[in-house]
This record gives structure tokens, C-alpha cells and sequence, in this order.
């Protein structure tokens, strides 16, 4: 499987400073003549500031209006097409009003009614962290077949392949993974977790294994073979490292709403 890993960073620094300068002053007259002359210049200065500060609140009311009128004037910025139009496009795909890969939903998982005699179940979970859910198809024994929408368009983002490697979600260590496992057959245990981000490029993968074919018990044990991530470790780290992921249940998902006359 491809593995890519895109790091990618954004760092936005800005700064603001404000000034405020206060002044104040004040007149006194020495006599009835000089108060007289003050008053009248008072009354005079008081008119001619009274003037001043009505052009001043009539020029900062026009400026307001402006920027008002200008600020509606610019278009609203629409959401991304995933956050409007995913949810829509997986109830589409569902009702077999969208196909993908030429084929519609029901025609691709008619094969769970022919061999199981049951109707596919569909959930809603965010497997990649990107803060929006994708659509699991539940295939029974083959585990999740996992939908994206990118661009406006559905996409396959993972899926199961047969018995011996059934699709699942995991958690742990703060991270949702995409587990690939087969924990069905005699004499191993395989568990591959992948965590993608939200462009469905792989930024990591962790591999947990045990082998015991020649086990007469049909379990491993201390004489088995272990391995993360393909070095060699002991039971003991083996049986920690499995500890530390668990598979998401489904009750913890969102169910989708499926047609079940779609496979009468």
C-alpha cells in the first residue's frame, strides 16, 4: 500500500498597538470687563466646537455608512463542498440515485443478502480525523468497505479483502485507525493498522503479529513468534502493544438509513 506522509504547517503572527493622548485647558478674568470680553469668547469657542464636533459626528456617521454598505456588499464565503454536500452525496449513493465505479449500491452489495441472506448495514464514523464522517458499508465477514468525499465526488478509502483480511475501525494512543486483521485462521494473529489523514494519504502504519503454526493448542504461546512492525519482541510486549488499540463497536457509530427494497 502507498504510504505517503504530508506534513504541512501555517504559522500567522500579528500585532496591534493603540495610543490615547488626553488635553485639557482653562481661562480666568481679572475683572467685570474682562469677564464679560471671556464670556462672550467662551460662548463663541463653545459654538464654534459645538459646530465642529456635529461636522465631526455627521463625517464619522457618513464614513460608518460607507463601510456598512461596503462591508454587505462583499459576497459571504461558501463552505468547502465537502462539509455541504457529503452527507447528501452518501444518502444518494444509498438510495441508488448515484453509482460508483459504474455500479449502484445495491447491485454491488447484493452479494450480502445472496450469501449471508442479509441486508448490509451502513454507519457514519470519522476514520481519518478531519472532523467529518465517512460511510462505512458493513460487508459481514469482510468487514467495512470506507467512503470519502473529495471534491464533490465519492471515493473509496479503504475496504476489506475476504476472511483473511477484514476491514475495521481501531482506537488508541489518541488516533482512529483503519484496521486491516485476520484473527479467524488457525495458527496466526495479523493486525495492520493504517491512520490516513484527510487528503487519504497514509501518515502512519503499525503492524502487530503472532505466528503459531506447529501449536498444539491452537494459541500462541511464549515459544511463538512476534513481531511489531517487523522486529522481533516477546509475548509479553506483543500482548501490551495489542492492549493499547481497541476496535471502535458499532454503537458508538452513527447508522445510515438504507432501503431495504432495494434488495426484495
Amino acid at each position: 500500500m502507498k504510504n505517503r506522509v504530508i506534513f504541512k504547517s501555517l504559522i500567522l503572527a500579528t500585532c496591534l498597538s493603540a495610543m490615547l493622548i488626553a488635553h485639557g485647558c482653562g481661562d480666568t478674568a481679572s475683572d467685570a470687563a474682562d469677564k464679560t470680553d471671556a464670556t462672550n469668547t467662551d460662548a463663541e469657542e463653545t459654538s464654534d466646537t459645538d459646530s465642529n464636533t456635529d461636522n465631526t459626528e455627521d463625517t464619522s456617521k457618513d464614513s460608518n455608512d460607507i463601510s456598512t454598505t461596503e462591508a454587505s456588499e462583499e459576497p459571504a464565503e461558501e463552505p468547502a463542498d465537502d462539509e455541504v454536500d457529503a452527507g447528501a452525496i452518501y444518502q444518494q449513493y444509498l438510495d441508488d440515485a448515484l453509482e460508483y465505479d459504474g455500479e449502484l449500491f445495491s447491485a454491488k452489495y447484493s452479494f450480502v443478502k445472496e450469501d449471508f441472506d442479509m441486508i448490509p448495514s451502513a454507519y457514519y464514523y470519522d476514520v481519518d480525523e478531519d472532523g467529518e464522517n465517512e460511510l462505512l458499508i458493513s460487508t459481514f465477514y469482510y468487514g467495512f468497505d470506507i467512503y470519502d468525499v473529495r471534491d464533490g465526488e465519492l471515493v473509496l478509502l479503504d475496504h476489506g479483502d475476504g476472511t483473511s483480511d477484514t476491514c475495521s475501525v481501531f482506537y488508541g494512543e489518541d488516533h482512529t485507525y483503519v484496521s486491516h486483521s485476520d484473527f479467524l485462521h488457525e495458527g496466526r494473529q495479523i493486525l495492520v493498522l493504517i491512520r490516513y489523514d484527510e487528503n487519504g494519504d497514509v501518515v502512519e502504519m503499525i503492524s502487530l503479529s503472532a505466528t503459531y503454526e506447529d501449536s498444539e493448542s491452537g494459541t500462541y504461546d511464549e515459544g511463538s513468534q512476534f513481531s511489531y512492525n517487523e522486529n522481533a519482541i516477546t509475548m509479553l510486549e506483543y500482548e501490551e502493544y495489542l492492549s493499547l488499540y481497541q476496535a471502535v463497536p458499532v454503537e458508538d457509530m452513527e447508522e445510515a438509513e438504507i432501503d431495504e427494497s432495494l434488495f426484495d
